[in-house]
């Protein structure tokens, strides 16, 4: 979904007179002078079409630049906005149940820095209506005509005529729990269908390069061409290409991390850091003792190389599980301590009292000894922030912040709980889609892997036949004869081939891994795990290939013999 030009326009940060004046113009002029200084300072540019096209280019890139950068800025900003949507309508919908005065609210939500440009936006309302007196319908529609983002335009366009014709602030925004919590689930699930075509693109990208390295490889055997470096370059721009596939995956899907950013780290956390030490330096030494005996096989080398990673793998793997334990107990969880509080007309901590008693899954430990550090009345703050802190979970941190603040400023603690368990359990859903997304981009993943080295080594292998056979062409006996086929006497380097080779699996195991860690939202080393595991995959491949080659070679000597 691209911004609208309109919009870009109308929301830039500076008036577009002074964009123009104080940027675009400085920046055309210093490309047209850049053009015409190469031109000028070397007059053997003019003598290259390729070279000229090049240098007159220079103002059209410049011109591009500064055309394209507040676009850019916008659809950024809009980006940041619609991830953070469904995080701020479920925060206002528990403050608006404490019925805090309307600018007071807006004061709250302004401060609330993560949600980077939308608390920007709200703080705007908030100034319209604080310093310069001016309504909250008319401070939001001016918002709403600004905003890149459409999902938060429509929201206080229908804010502003809720206003206008009375009805209740409180009531209003449970309603828009349901509308804006929609347009969140039909963007998210969009971005989760846009995967399916980049799947489809990666099957095609690696099929396509596969053919042409195949075709490259035996086009000698046709045409007196030397081909080796077209291989090279095909596997290079391979690489490139899938590295920037993954940036576009990394930019197109939704940000929903599964482990919190607090301050306060996980004790897991520590685990993970140590074992991917751990294993880097293993990994390393193991290479360097390898190497230093004489060992000459370089996919040995890697495999003991790389399998360390499989340990802090498995560790953020088992860490997750548990996360997502807590995740899925964490919405009946927040249901039963707003049942319960009412039910007993007491505090949380009366609440929570009674619930520790009961099951809750991973949750039941973190529950109790929440309670405890409630029970020492020092901070009731930090015992939520410490329980949501332990669960690892960024869905869990995000609500319980939300329902702590809310509670704090006087908010009823069954309708907070209520707003806060409803939405939570629709991300859920939305998360749910995402992880079955990313199973089958996983396997998916590994089919390639598998692919990929079996082509590969299958190159290298008529690299290596086609220079036996060259080597056993006798030119001497040819006495000035023609060969009747146009078959190019060349040789491939095979032994930097397989180093190419080697090269492009772990490229393209990294590239994997990170592709599935992006879908499926998890730690940011993850992508060990599917890196050890993809690589293995590959060389296990390649070793089997080896023998399936041999045998294939053996019996074909045998039947000619």
């Amino acid at each position: 979904m691209v911004v609208e030009l309109k919009r870009v326009i109308i929301g830039m940060d500076i008036p577009v007179s002074k964009y123009l004046a104080g940027f675009a113009l400085p920046v055309f002029i210093s490309s047209l002078v850049a053009s015409q200084m190469l031109i000028w300072l070397f007059p053997a540019v003019r003598d290259s079409i390729g070279t000229l096209i090049f240098a007159l280019s220079i103002p059209v890139i410049g011109f591009l630049f500064v055309v394209l950068k507040p676009v850019i800025e916008a659809d950024n900003k809009r980006a940041k906005i619609d991830e953070n949507m469904h995080l701020f309508i479920t925060r206002m919908g528990a403050l608006s149940t404490s019925n805090l005065p309307r600018k007071k609210l807006f004061e709250i939500l302004s401060r609330v820095e993560e949600y980077g440009p939308l608390s920007q936006d709200v703080a705007r309302i908030y100034v319209l209506m604080d310093h310069w007196n001016i309504s909250l319908p008319e401070s939001a529609r001016y918002v709403a005509k600004r905003t890149p983002s459409l999902i938060f335009a429509d929201f206080l366009e229908r804010m502003a005529h809720s206003v206008e014709t009375g009805e209740d602030f409180h009531t209003f925004l449970i309603k828009e729990q349901t509308v804006v919590m929609n347009d969140y689930q039909v963007m998210y699930e969009g971005a989760l269908k846009a995967m399916d075509l980049i799947k489809e693109v990666f099957v095609s990208l690696v099929a396509s390069s596969m053919f042409m390295i195949i075709f490259l490889t035996l086009l000698p055997m046709i045409m007196i061409h030397d081909t080796f470096f077209l291989v090279v370059g095909i596997l290079v721009g391979f690489m490139i290409l899938e590295s920037i596939l993954v940036f576009f995956t990394r930019t197109r899907l939704p940000k929903d991390l599964m482990w919190h950013n607090l301050k306060i780290r996980p004790t897991s956390e520590d685990r993970i850091v140590k074992a991917l030490v751990i294993a880097v330096l293993i990994g390393l030494l193991s290479a360097m003792l390898l190497s230093g005996i004489g060992l000459k096989d370089p996919k040995i080398i890697l495999a003991v190389a790389i399998t360390p990673m499989f340990y802090p793998g498995w560790i953020i793997r088992k860490e997750e599980t548990l996360l997502k334990r807590c995740d899925s107990s964490y919405d009946a969880f927040m249901r039963s301590v707003g049942s319960a509080a009412e039910s007993i007309g007491g505090s949380t901590e009366e609440a929570l009292k009674h619930l520790r008693k009961h099951d809750f899954g991973a949750l039941t430990e973190l529950i109790d000894r929440m309670y405890k550090r409630l029970m020492t009345r020092i901070d009731k703050v930090n015992s939520w922030i410490f329980f949501a802190a332990e669960s690892r979970s960024n869905l869990i941190a995000k609500f319980t912040e939300m329902y702590i603040k809310a509670i704090m400023v006087g908010g009823k603690p069954t309708e907070v709980s209520k707003i806060i368990s409803s939405n939570f359990t629709r991300i859920q859903g939305m998360r749910k889609h995402r992880y079955q997304m990313a199973a089958n981009m996983t396997g998916v993943m590994y089919g390639l892997a598998v692919a990929i080295a079996f082509t590969l080594y299958l190159t290298l292998h008529i690299m290596s036949l086609m220079n036996d056979a060259t080597a056993q062409i006798d030119l001497t006996s040819l006495n000035g004869q023609s060969i009747p086929v146009p078959l190019m006497f060349t040789t491939y380097n095979v032994s930097m081939m397989q180093l190419m080779v080697l090269g492009v699996i772990v490229i393209h195991s990294l590239c994997s891994a990170f592709l599935i860690k992006v879908v499926n939202g998890s730690h940011k080393y993850s992508f060990v795990f599917h890196l050890a595991g993809m690589t293995w995959v590959s060389l296990i491949i390649a070793v089997l290939s080896d023998i399936a080659m041999s045998e294939l070679l053996s019996s074909t000597a045998i039947g000619a013999g």
